[in-house]
């Protein structure tokens, strides 16, 4: 497992985010895998970005190597864009449950686009539940 929380986000919740590793090659059409370069790890291994857990610091048994912070970054910027390719189709489609796919219900358009919902929006919708 890669590391991707920070210390300070680890040490309050008592858990850390973790993405998989692997030391098989890339199988899929899209780049699920990042390959780690001098992580000192003992086999040459691949991250898969698709794959991330939540793990109790308390699982975690000792560490095998490190890779860059570089490296984390990538990997996190990865899911990013597997992330945003769900929210950019279902805008597109113009999906109906398109809220659903984003945890809104009834999200409107500029919900999608942005991605966030504003104080204000939440308070006219407490007031207003049809909107």
């Amino acid at each position: 497992m890669v590391i991707v929380s920070n210390a300070t986000f680890n040490q309050r919740s008592g858990t850390v985010i973790a993405m998989a590793l692997t030391s098989q090659p890339q199988r899929a059409g899209f780049p699920l895998r990042l390959k780690l370069d001098n992580a000192d790890l003992p086999e040459k291994s691949r991250v898969k970005i698709s794959q991330i857990r939540t793990l109790s610091v308390g699982r975690l048994s000792r560490k095998i190597g490190r890779a860059k912070t570089e490296a984390a970054a990538l990997a996190i910027t990865g899911l990013n864009q597997i992330v945003a390719s769900l929210y950019y189709c279902a805008f597109k489609m113009r999906l109906s449950r398109a809220g659903d796919l984003c945890g809104w219900q009834g999200a409107r358009k500029e919900h999608i686009q942005t991605g966030s919902v504003t104080d204000e929006q939440r308070r006219q919708r407490r007031k207003d539940p049809a909107t």
